[in-house]
């Protein structure tokens, strides 16, 4: 059995080698469809004025990004990247248990010659009622003013803010602080 297998290993080599020339030759000519998952879309939000009008807000509780399945030729589906999609939910789709169809766009110039299959179909959004509340604002300063220079303090113009949000998400502010980075500042600024 030895033999059988080192017998003529020069002439095994070489046609080894040109059978691997040859299919790399014929996968280049022939340009196979193949398949390539593009990962973490963005799914942007359309007609949330549906809900906001009514005195309602949303928070998402799934679909924020898509993964899609893209099959088509070789070249054109390498020379795509996840910037050439874009993704949206629309809002005035939304359905009974809260969820909006995601729907998947190709922006390149070859989105005719490409199949898209996606993972995630719908966006879930979990409905609260509108609340608002104010809130003082604190200052702090980030930083150290320029060697030579102090800083003298600094004001608001106003230090009471409202904040509009979700039931649950306004409940949850603790406090709200306005950072103010003074590093290396050698004068006045707002």
């Amino acid at each position: 059995m030895k033999e059988l297998l080192t017998r003529n290993i020069g002439w095994k080599l070489i046609s080894l080698v040109i059978a691997a020339v040859i299919w790399f030759a014929i996968m280049n000519i022939a340009d196979p469809v193949i398949s390539e998952t593009f990962t973490g879309i963005p799914v942007s939000i359309i007609n949330d004025d549906v809900i906001t009008s009514r005195g309602y807000q949303y928070t998402v509780e799934s679909g924020e990004k898509v993964d899609i399945i893209c099959k088509g030729k070789r070249s054109v589906i390498y020379s795509l990247s996840s910037s050439d999609f874009t993704a949206y939910a629309d809002f005035n789709t939304l359905n009974s248990m809260y969820m909006a169809g995601i729907t998947v766009e190709c922006t390149a110039d070859a989105a005719s010659e490409i199949i898209l299959s996606q993972r995630t179909e719908n966006m879930a959004i979990k409905l609260e009622d509108q609340d608002t509340a104010p809130f003082s604002v604190r200052v702090e300063l980030l930083g150290n003013v320029r060697e030579g220079y102090y800083c003298n303090g600094s004001s608001l113009s106003s230090s009471l803010i409202q904040i509009t949000g979700a039931a649950s998400q306004v409940a949850a502010v603790r406090e709200v602080v306005a950072y103010v980075d003074i590093y290396d500042k050698s004068e006045t600024f707002t």
